[in-house]
């Protein structure tokens, strides 16, 4: 099972250090962008071939791209015209270094669902799912940085939610 290296907080990182601290914020960053823009193939190529993802509530990790494609095309797509908004933040990084660089970041996980009465600042509202914690190990390749391992865990839901709802379970898939 993946776990995280231990976190020394208030080391000074190097100059190396924080460029690939960085280059690894940049790569989570843009893997959310993509799967909000449901560019899901451009997404999974931000991870190794052989990539380890321990998905939430699942005992036995998911291994490979194409597991994990599969896996994002079934969530991001589950019911028609979905959108969403995936928000990193808290990125706290532990073993950084030329080869590998390890990460927990916090996500907050939304629905962009039309709004009925065309009121507000645009035509969609965010409807949060919850919040969720990853630990992440990157490695470099080619001058890059990609997702290795994966290990998601969802700290809180949306109270108006029933624990274990699924995106096409949910009450504002109708009519997106």
């Amino acid at each position: 099972m993946f776990e995280l290296s231990e976190h020394i907080a208030g080391r000074v990182r190097t100059g190396e250090e924080l460029a690939i601290i960085r280059a690894c914020e940049d790569t989570f960053i843009t893997f959310c962008d993509l799967m909000d823009e449901g560019k899901v193939e451009e997404a999974a190529a931000l991870h190794v071939e052989d990539l380890v993802f321990y998905d939430a509530g699942l005992d036995q990790p998911r291994i490979g791209r194409q597991a994990l494609f599969d896996r994002m095309m079934k969530v991001r797509f589950s019911y028609p015209g979905r959108r969403t908004l995936h928000t990193p933040s808290n990125f706290r990084f532990h073993v950084v270094d030329k080869d590998a660089a390890e990460c927990r970041v916090v996500i907050a996980l939304m629905d962009l669902v039309k709004n009925p009465s065309g009121r507000g600042i645009g035509r969609y509202s965010t409807e949060l799912l919850g919040y969720a914690a990853e630990e992440c190990r990157f490695v470099s390749k080619d001058g890059r940085w990609f997702f290795q391992t994966r290990k998601v865990r969802f700290l809180a839901g949306a109270p108006r939610l029933p624990l274990g709802t699924l995106p096409g379970d949910l009450p504002w898939n109708e009519g997106a």
